[in-house]
């Protein structure tokens, strides 16, 4: 009877220690190359590495410190994120901020961000002073009339995605 799946093909040796953790792959546009993040043991740092799909082995090539706040590229969705409620905001506002753009997403982060890193998520800082006015007052700006029950349906997917995040860590 044949195996319900193929056998997978790798295209890397892993060593057995120190672990090796591979994430976030993307492929370049010729379909040549893919750039993914590596974290090697206990390391304090993310490395990200250079796969040329020739089969050449892989060079790391930028090295991110894990308490960097502000990095300039999107790592695409935390997947802590993945599946809960109002995460679709929450990933946004987070790639808003690390970019420094005032949005109503970036902004619904800024005003659970102290409640965001406490359940882990990285957010990158500062926040935006005075999150919770600036944000009904961009949204009193679009809809007078309906800004206060936008405002707090806001809130409510925010506080979801927290609750869910925390229970989610736990």
């Amino acid at each position: 009877m044949n195996p319900p799946f193929a056998t997978p093909v790798f295209l890397m040796k892993y060593p057995q220690v120190p672990s090796v953790l591979d994430y976030r792959p993307a492929i370049d546009d010729t379909a040549t190359r893919l750039i993914f993040e590596r974290t090697v043991g206990t390391q304090q740092a993310v490395h990200l590495h250079l796969l040329e799909l020739s089969g050449a082995q892989p060079q790391p090539f930028v090295r991110i410190p894990r308490d960097a706040n502000r990095l300039v590229y999107s790592r695409g969705m935390d997947p802590r994120l993945d599946g809960l409620p109002g995460s679709d905001l929450v990933q946004a506002g987070v790639d808003d901020l690390a970019r420094g753009v005032e949005s109503v997403p970036a902004l619904l982060v800024s005003i659970g961000a102290e409640r965001l890193r406490h359940a882990g998520l990285v957010v990158p800082g500062p926040a935006f002073p005075s999150p919770e006015r600036r944000l009904y007052d961009r949204l009193a700006s679009e809809d007078s009339d309906s800004a206060h029950s936008r405002y707090n349906a806001l809130i409510r997917r925010l506080v979801s995605c927290e609750r869910a995040l925390e229970c989610a860590g736990r």
